[in-house]
């Protein structure tokens, strides 16, 4: 009734769905996880297999290094979401793009509810958490973030840059 396959002994009556239980493990955990403990926690699957869930499911991003989180968990409700959205769009007014430290500061400086809530989250794993949930809205490009359709180079963020600033 068993069959080896790969890494794993299986059922002929059940079919391992790998990643249906690594999804299911983030969508339960509340706080980032490491790689150390996915694997301790999820033994039956090789961690080369875990990794290549993380990487491909959008909705699990990298927070810290070697550590992801489920983004639809983030510490943020509809209301603050609305409002960091806000946020971006009246500093996209000013500017073509913002980048992650400056919604960072944004976040510190007006919303102190989600920066309370996140703040063991680094600066560049809550930007891409917030990347995944407002998808829909803005183009989270690493570092850098514009309007839902707008991309730019880092030539022209940097051309951006200068013709801001004197030196």
């Amino acid at each position: 009734g068993y069959f080896a396959r790969f890494a794993y002994i299986g059922s002929y009556k059940i079919n391992p769905d790998t990643e249906k239980d690594v999804a299911d493990y983030m969508k339960r955990s509340h706080a980032p996880v490491n790689y150390n403990t996915l694997e301790n926690d999820l033994w039956f699957i090789p961690l080369e297999k875990i990794k290549h869930i993380l990487v491909i499911n959008k909705a699990m991003v990298n927070v810290a290094q070697e550590t992801y989180y489920y983004a639809p968990n983030l510490p943020v409700n509809a209301s603050e979401l609305m409002q960091i959205a806000d946020l971006i769009n009246n500093a996209l007014l000013q500017k073509r793009f913002v980048s992650g430290p400056e919604l960072y500061e944004l976040i510190q400086n007006h919303c102190p509810s989600v920066a309370i809530n996140t703040a063991d989250f680094t600066s560049w794993g809550l930007r891409n958490a917030l990347g995944y949930l407002l998808r829909d809205k803005f183009n989270f490009n690493g570092n850098i973030i514009c309007a839902v359709g707008e991309t730019m180079t880092t030539a022209q963020v940097f051309n951006e840059f200068c013709r801001c600033r004197e030196t």
